[in-house]
């Protein structure tokens, strides 16, 4: 088994003896939920322990992870006394309502963790992206390309959200690269800061205008659909999502640029700003920034993502993407830098 196999053995062991008292293999082990990609790895190799996926949503029922098949949290009850629940969510309240259904099931509430503190040890170990669509790495097969070291490139990271989880940047960080974060959730401003300490954390919103005045926030319970386009918040209220807003400070892209990139020189931006991606992008100077790799979400279906798209091929780029519904990531990247055919 490999150093790093064998690593994670280590910590999701230890994880499990502290939260429980006992050792792994006395434990009927469940993970629930879908965010595989915070487990680090721990179904791949850990055929000697007793581990089950279950969820209580039936589109995952049947569904296999590293020879692992998804079973109907209700279809395993009762619990054994020495079942132990791992939940793999991302957002507090996800983890809050898992909990309460399991316990509804005949579970004790100290029988329930969250994986998440696990995933960060594990992530760091064992990752090879942190990218929610793993676009990371092609942003590193780009790099790696031509010979450029990760641990040396410059980036911003506009809408970093978490700091490790889904976060565009971090591979870069922890290769030892260091930039700038420009985060408007105020919910994620001390874990950016404690765990991003190389890295400048701009905590305000970013804009495509000069602006005084604080802008309204629309905030949800699921970070992910943050936004400052009231349009794209009437959406998710539509949904059923209950919508917060509150007043948050903003900062012109071009100011943003300025203060941190005074050679123009940028390897690698990332913007991820729901529904606001294109008009910031649009407003930076290519006369004066040197922009190597752009990653962006942004919606194809508005005739501003359009005419960003084409301003970008006229400035010698070109660009993959993968979709994900209405919104997707484009990855432009130069072709004067950097081969036009790779990821094709």
């Amino acid at each position: 088994m490999s150093d790093t196999k064998n690593k994670v053995k280590e910590i999701f062991r230890e994880y499990l003896k502290e939260n429980f008292k006992q050792n792994a293999e006395n434990l009927k082990i469940y993970i629930y939920g879908h965010e595989l990609q915070i487990c680090g790895g721990i179904l791949n190799f850990e055929d000697e322990l007793d581990i089950t996926l279950i969820h209580q949503d039936l589109r995952f029922i049947g569904y296999e992870y590293s020879g692992h098949k998804y079973e109907l949290a209700e279809s395993v009850v009762p619990f054994p006394d020495n079942a132990v629940v791992l939940v793999s969510c991302i957002y507090p309240y996800r983890f809050d309502n898992i909990t309460n259904n399991l316990m509804e099931l005949g579970l004790k509430r100290e029988q329930i963790i969250h994986i998440r503190p696990l995933a960060e040890k594990l992530l760091n170990v064992s990752a090879d992206y942190f990218s929610q669509n793993g676009m990371d790495k092609k942003v590193k097969t780009l790099f790696d390309s031509i010979g450029r070291d990760i641990s040396k490139i410059r980036y911003l990271d506009i809408g970093s959200n978490t700091w490790l989880l889904y976060n565009n940047s971090y591979m870069f960080y922890r290769a030892g690269s260091n930039g700038v974060l420009v985060e408007a959730n105020p919910d994620f401003v001390d874990e950016i800061k404690r765990n991003r300490p190389r890295d400048n954390a701009i905590m305000c919103g970013c804009s495509d205008v000069r602006s005084e005045e604080e802008w309204t926030y629309y905030k949800t319970k699921h970070a992910g659909y943050n936004t400052f386009v009231k349009e794209v918040a009437d959406t998710y209220e539509g949904r059923g999502l209950e919508v917060q807003e509150i007043k948050i400070p903003m900062k012109y892209i071009g100011d943003i640029l300025e203060e941190n990139f005074k050679d123009g020189h940028i390897d690698f931006m990332s913007v991820d700003v729901e529904g606001m991606g294109a008009r910031i992008v649009n407003a930076i100077d290519f006369n004066w920034y040197d922009i190597d790799v752009i990653l962006l979400e942004m919606d194809f279906e508005k005739e501003e993502s359009r005419k960003l798209y084409m301003k970008l091929y006229e400035l010698g780029y070109t660009s993959r993407y993968r979709g994900i519904g209405a919104g997707k990531d484009f990855l432009f990247f130069k072709t004067d830098v950097f081969d036009a055919g790779l990821l094709e």
